[in-house]
């Protein structure tokens, strides 16, 4: 039997209505984004140097 420690960190839906997720996963130590359908993994450890550029993606646009 395989066991599988997922924790949820955050999920909501966007002003589109679009599903989205974040979760971390104990087993592998990695953080799950999910998108719509699309899911990416990544290291716990690049997590906050992610969400850095994210961030400074955001600056970078204009929002009305």
């Amino acid at each position: 039997m395989i066991a599988i420690s997922i924790e949820d960190l955050a999920e909501g839906t966007t002003e589109t209505e679009t599903p989205i997720a974040v979760w971390l996963d104990d087993e592998t130590n990695e953080i799950i984004f999910q998108y719509g359908y699309a899911s990416v993994s990544m290291p716990v450890e690049d997590f906050r140097d992610f969400q850095s550029m994210l961030e400074s993606a955001r600056d970078k646009l204009e929002f009305e």
